[in-house]
């Protein structure tokens, strides 16, 4: 367990470097080295709710999720929105594995047979462990990317135009 908790604390978001060169703060949250912010709380709040903030949230559970037929293992893992989800168009579900409702999931499909997972930090285990035993041997992928892709949020309300440039 010691080992697994010194693992993990060595994580570090991608973008991590460039925040702290910029004069960002560091602290640790699930394990995972990130800034906590460049100015007081304060000023960051009122920058947010006057104009845009920028967080990292790099923490997030990311899973590949590759299904060779989608249609057959869509409702398996999502019994309560059967219907399978639309490129581009993410929606928010619940594992769900022998009537057990598992972490709250964001699906996004990205390809015909690939979606992409993220859910609270952390989880990715039992994310893993809920879908390989809800579709084993259904042609299902399952792959943790939490450590190869960064996670942002955009908000404030000038998120739109910054977004738009």
């Amino acid at each position: 367990m010691v080992d697994e908790v010194v693992r993990e604390s060595n994580r570090k978001s991608a973008v991590g470097p460039r925040f702290l060169s910029l004069g960002g703060k560091l602290t640790e949250q699930c394990g995972w080295q990130q800034v906590e912010s460049f100015i007081s709380a304060e000023q960051e709040i009122r920058s947010v709710q006057e104009g845009v903030g920028l967080s990292d949230l790099s923490p997030l559970t990311k899973i590949d999720l590759r299904m060779k037929d989608p249609v057959t293992a869509w409702p398996l893992l999502f019994p309560e929105n059967p219907v399978l989800s639309e490129f581009g168009k993410p929606g928010y579900h619940l594992i769900q594995r022998d009537h057990i409702k598992s972490h709250p999931v964001l699906v996004a499909r990205t390809a015909r047979e690939n979606f992409f997972i993220t859910s609270l930090s952390g989880v990715a285990p039992t994310i893993e462990q809920s879908i390989r035993e809800t579709v084993a041997g259904g042609g299902v992928s399952v792959t943790d990317v939490t450590s190869g892709y960064s996670a942002f949020e955009l908000s404030g309300p000038s998120a739109t135009f910054v977004l738009q440039k």
